[in-house]
């Protein structure tokens, strides 16, 4: 009997400790590594277009970053390094002119993420964490 108790009490201990690792893992935000933002525009012009990139957790300042040329499906990429230390980002996808950095905005409100890898369509406020349909 006192082994089948310790044994039912291990089985306890080991699944909340996976269920407390599990929970710790999913809450680290967005990590080391690459940060990748896809936009995709429906006119397909992206001259002009950037993004600026600020960690809001915690707060630092922002910088530019410039997508990649259009690919096959229409869509743009950027590639951020992003220290480990990053646990929410915020961005802007503007539009830059010469002599005017913030020319334009695709839409007014900052926009916020935890995830390494979003897609953008313009004029669209969410964020999305796999690519939707860009069907009209």
């Amino acid at each position: 009997m006192k082994t089948r108790i310790l044994f039912t009490v291990l089985i306890v201990t080991v699944a909340l400790c996976m269920g407390l690792t599990s929970c710790m893992t999913t809450n680290e935000g967005v990590g080391g590594g690459a940060l990748t933002i896809h936009y995709y525009r429906y006119d397909q012009n992206y001259e002009g277009w950037n993004l600026w990139v600020w960690y809001s957790d915690p707060g630092e300042e922002g910088q530019p970053y410039e997508f990649g040329p259009p690919g096959e499906d229409g869509w743009v990429t950027a590639r951020i390094s992003m220290p480990s230390y990053v646990m929410e980002y915020g961005y802007i996808v503007r539009k830059s002119v010469p002599g005017n950095d913030w020319d334009a905005k695709d839409i007014t409100d900052d926009r916020f993420s935890r995830s390494r890898e979003i897609w953008v369509v313009t004029e669209d406020t969410r964020t999305y964490s796999t690519m939707p349909n860009i069907r009209r």
